[in-house]
Parts: C-alpha cells; structure tokens; sequence
C-alpha cells in the first residue's frame, strides 16, 4: 500500500511538471504571435465625406485628374463628383427620374462619366447613360424587345472612349440564365450601340463581370459552381474561352454562382471575388486568381454580393474588395499578390448599418485609380441612407507592447503522458446520409395542377422538420414548402405557372442541419396538360388597382389596397410599401390573395408624396406590380 502512495505521490509531481511545460509553451507561443501581429498592415481611415441622401452606391475614379464619380439611387439616378485635391464636391445632377437599381459607373480617358443601371429585378430594362461635357445624354434600353427580364449590369471603358456592358437575363416564368454584351460609342456626340450579343455558354450562370485589360481587350466573366468562367471579345463581337478562375481548394466553399467580381490584377492577371453561394454556412468572402494564390477573405457569415477594384501605382497592383458581414456592417479588404490579406475593416463607426439586408445588394463600392484608395458606401445611422466617400490608406499599425516572459530553468524532462487521439470528425455526404429522396428520383413526368407524392427517407437525428425545394438545372427555382413535418412523404400540388421541361429536382434538407440533406438523383420532367394549364393568351400577371398613383392617404386610417390577379399566380402574395422606389417596410409577408387586405396606416411613417404599394407572388417573384405613380401619406 506505501509503495502505491508513493508512486502516486510521484506522478502528481510529473503531472504538475508537465502543466508548467505546457503554460511556457503557451506563453512563448503568444509572445512570438504578438511580435508578428506589431508588424501587420493595417487600413487608416480618412474622413467621411456626405455627399447625399439615398442607396446603392457606385463610385469611379477619373483617369485624367483623380476626381471621385458617384452615382445613387433616390428618386431616380443621382450624380455627383468629389475632388479629393480641393476637398470640393459638385453639384447634385439628375441621371434619370425612372425607377433605377444596383447603378454602376465609369470613366473613360475623355473624362465623360458612363453609368449603367436595371430598372428592377422584374422589368426587361438596363438603362445607359453619358455625361458629356457636363450634360447627360441616354442611349435608352440596352434590353430592347426582349422577353428576358434583365439585371446587375457591369461596365467598363476601354482606351478609345468607348462603354462595354454585361448583365444577366432570365425568360419571365423561369427559363435558363443567360447574358449579354453591349458595346456603345459615340459618335459625332451621340451614342451608337455598336454590338449587341447574346453570350453562348453563359446559360446556368448569373451574375457576371466585364474587365478591359491593359491591351484594351474586353474580359467578360460569369459565376458557375466550381468556377468563374472567362472569355475574351474580339472587335468584331466574337467570343473565345479563355482561362476560368477556379474555385479554392477547401472543402467549405461549394459554389459561387452569385456576386462575382473580376478586375485586373498584377502582370496582367486577373483577382476574382465572391460569397459562396452554397446551403452550408457561413457564406464566405473568397478570392480566387488564374494560377495564384486562392483564399478565404472572411470566413464568418457574409450577405450582399461584393465589389472589386484593383489599384494603379496609386495602390501597388493590389486588389480591393467591398462587402456586408452579418450584422449589416460595411466591411473592405485587400489582397496582395503574394496572397497576403490587409483587413477586413469595418468602413464605418457608430450604429449605422451599411445593408439594407436584400441579397443581391452591395454596400457601396471601391475606387481606386489616380486619386489613391477611396470607398462609397450607404448608411443608416441618421434614420435614413445617407451616401458617404471615405479614403481608405494602408500602413503599419504599431501592436501592443509585450514583455517577454521571465527567464526560467527548464525542469527536468518529463516523459508526457500518453495522447489519446480522438475519434476522427465525421462530415455528412449529401446523398449517403440521414436523408435520402427517393421520389421524384429522376425520369418521372408529373403534370402541372396535378397533386404528386415527394417521398423520402430519414435515419439516426436530422431533425424533425425539413425544407423541401424545387431545382431547374441545378438553380433553386421555387420552395415547395419552407418547413414540414419530417414524416418521410409530402402531397405537393405543381403549381400551373411552372414552365414545362426536363432537369427538375427536388431537394429535401433538415432545417436544423443544412449539412443533411439529398436531392433527386437524376432529372425528372413536368409537363403541361390542356385541362390545368391557363390559356397561352393569359400568362399569370398581377395588377395594383388602389393605390395606383394620386391618392391620398392619412396616417392612423384604414385604406384598402386593391389588385387583380389572372392565370395562377400563386395563393397568397407579399404587400410592400416602397418610397422613393426603395422598399422600407413590408404591409404583409404573405396574406391571402384575395384581391383586397385592410390597411391601418402607421403613424410612425413620414409624411410624403412618394410613396408607391407593391403586390407580388410569394410563389414566383416574377409575378408582381406596383403602383403606377406616387400616392400621398400624410
């Protein structure tokens, strides 16, 4: 029994020995840490420069003399100038009076300003103006004609003056993605659209990217899954595939589908960003290159699509990227080219948000050539989005002083004891896991207005309800239902305003884990059929009767907001109410559509002759209507 004490007695003593190698270890550790982190570059803040009231904001930077362009949405398209030599801002001009989203702007060597923009996300517009000498000339819609509704228009300037646009379309009702170039010039003081193409191979992308290079050739990129497709434009309009921006190798970024951005990088090479667009969270911010260094930027939840620019001398070739972390707040980074990361930094103090919260918005952008580093961004600290410029340098931030730890006689070596190596980390595979679809699971044809069985199977804990989702070639189309009971099955009734073609899937994943889940192994196809498909003549459509434009309504009453529906729209719909054409409250998340709901006015609403009311599908987004112009609350 002695002989037991003592050998315990002894362990204890090496058990105390080696916690005492292991608090050194970690006191090193830290102070070594602490002596790199004092070296680290840093963002210097410069002053906030309010240029004006309004949202989404894009900024430019002239070639000629530094002078900062900014355009922002506010009743219309807002203009206006910053002169960082002077500290001197011009005045504030009208672009367009017409709704106006997500703007973008440049300038070209002649110092003219181009600025495109979308009407919404609903309407086959992308708007295109110049200001030349002072006065702003459109070249109209860009989207002529089309049955494609159009969005996130991306401009550039090449050396001979003249504007290069892409945006996306999408065939109202939910036909493939696809994209087109534009090239306009001018000419004798007038605009000329000089080439119109439709993007062959850009179908399954979204949003894209056009980048002119030092050789004044046009780069127009696109998202996929796995990469960022890259093609140059010869002068005669003609596409080739050129080299893809591949996705980082690690294993939490699925795909970037959404809020890409290209600029041109060191030696001619391309920087790439974006948020990954996948189920699993959080949505990272990462930047990706053609044969350089990939890395995550922020890896912690992320929302809004981000923005790019790369420096000129002014900035030493590295490249900048804008974005929203998940609480709203406005945050910007640079990336050398040796991979290096500066930041994110938060582009604003105090309570402000610089999001808005919706997906496909940014907020602000950077700028960045011959005036040195400046952003735009909005802000809500005020009670309402105000636009403001910011300098943004770079330079060595002295870290903390750190004493080194006192000198100590190491103890005698101890043998540790033994490291018990824990059970490896066992990741879910989509498809073999806890949830597997088995119905629709690929060559069944299901008919539109008829009620069809979604069968799947679940084992071990993936929760007790799931999310069931509908895809068209791989692009989330439409939630069957957001949340059901995990009972293995569902009756889902396909809605008649669902186009008919193959490649349909359906996903099925837990609500408490969106790392399990399963989709249809193969495509399946959904048919129209003559007794439940509304006549070709009647598309499903959506009208806002009251208020349509006039009225007059005071706070603390009750009106009644009017719509008319044909086709099958869907259920239920969405009321908004929208000022300045900029949305700042919902009426109702999903009320029946009945064609009618009883409003009670709140009386914390500004008073204001501005004011429209938007009706839409909770279905199919696509089916929506606002009021046709403003009506009063007063």
């Amino acid at each position: 029994m002695k002989h037991i004490l003592n050998n315990h007695k002894k362990r204890g003593r090496n058990m105390k020995i080696y916690k005492l190698m292991l608090t050194l270890i970690m006191i090193s550790t830290f102070y070594f840490a602490a002596v790199n982190t004092a070296s680290a570059a840093s963002f210097i803040l410069g002053p906030e420069i309010l240029i004006g009231s309004g949202q989404h904001p894009s900024i430019a930077t002239s070639p000629v003399d530094g002078t900062m362009h900014a355009v922002y949405v506010r009743s219309g398209l807002r203009y206006r100038s910053y002169n960082p030599a002077t500290g001197k801002l011009g005045p504030e001009e009208l672009v367009t009076s017409g709704e106006a989203w997500w703007p973008q702007i440049a300038v070209s060597n002649d110092g003219d300003v181009h600025v495109v923009w979308e009407q919404s996300p609903f309407k086959t517009y992308i708007g295109y103006a110049r200001r030349i000498s002072g006065v702003w000339k459109s070249a109209g819609n860009l989207n002529p004609n089309s049955p494609y509704r159009a969005m996130m228009p991306r401009i550039d300037v090449d050396k001979n003056n003249r504007a290069h646009v892409v945006f996306w379309q999408n065939i109202i009702g939910g036909a493939l993605p696809r994209g087109q170039y534009n090239r306009i010039n001018k000419v004798g003081g007038s605009l000329v659209i000089e080439l119109a193409r439709d993007i062959s191979g850009w179908d399954n992308n979204r949003i894209g990217d056009i980048v002119i290079d030092n050789n004044n050739i046009p780069h127009v990129f696109s998202g996929q899954i796995s990469s960022i497709r890259h093609w140059t434009v010869s002068e005669s309009g003609t596409f080739t595939v050129a080299a893809s921006l591949q996705k980082p190798a690690d294993r939490n970024i699925e795909k970037f589908m959404e809020g890409i951005s290209v600029a041109t990088g060191v030696g001619g090479g391309f920087y790439g960003f974006s948020k990954d667009a996948g189920s699993l969270e959080p949505k990272e911010v990462f930047q990706t290159s053609i044969g350089g260094p990939s890395k995550i930027v922020w890896n912690s939840p992320a929302i809004g699509n981000t923005l790019v620019a790369t420096g000129s001398q002014a900035v030493k070739g590295r490249a900048f990227v804008i974005f929203a972390d998940s609480n709203k707040k406005g945050r910007v980074a640079a990336v050398d080219a040796d991979g290096s990361i500066i930041g994110p930094t938060l582009i604003a103090s105090g309570s402000g948000n610089q999001h808005d919260g919706a997906e496909r918005h940014s907020p602000g952008g950077v700028g960045v050539k011959g005036g040195g580093l400046y952003v735009v961004y909005q802000d809500d600290r005020s009670g309402t989005w105000q636009v403001y410029i910011r300098k943004i340098g770079t330079g060595n931030a002295p870290g903390p002083t750190v004493t080194p730890p006192p000198t100590v006689t190491p103890p005698p070596t101890v043998t540790p004891p033994p490291t018990v190596t824990p059970p490896p980390t066992v990741t879910p595979v989509p498809g073999t896991g806890p949830i597997i679809v088995s119905s629709p699971n690929g060559g069944e044809t299901w008919v539109t207005g008829t009620t069809q069985t979604i069968r799947w199977t679940s084992s071990g804990v993936p929760g007790t309800d799931v999310k069931i989702e509908l895809l068209k070639d791989g692009i989330r189309i439409m939630n069957i239902r957001s949340s059901v009971a995990n009972t293995g099955s569902y009756s889902w009734t396909i809605p008649t305003s669902l186009p008919a073609g193959g490649n349909y899937k359906v996903k099925v994943k837990s609500t408490a884990n969106s790392a399990y889940y399963d989709l249809s192994n193969n495509g399946f196809t959904i048919s129209s059929s003559a007794s439940s498909a509304p006549p070709s003549s009647s598309s499903p459509s959506i009208t806002v009767v009251t208020p349509n434009g006039a009225e007059t309504w005071a706070k603390g009453t009750t009106q009644t907001i009017r719509w008319t529906s044909s086709g099958v729209p869907g259920t239920d719909v969405k009321i908004e109410l929208l000022k300045a054409g900029i949305r700042i409250m919902n009426i109702r998340s999903s009320v029946a559509n009945t064609g009618s709901y009883s409003w009670t006015i709140p009386t914390s609403l500004t008073a204001g002759g501005n004011y429209k009311v938007k009706v839409r599908s909770t279905t199919n987004s696509a089916f929506a209507d606002l009021s046709n112009n403003y009506f009063t609350i007063q």
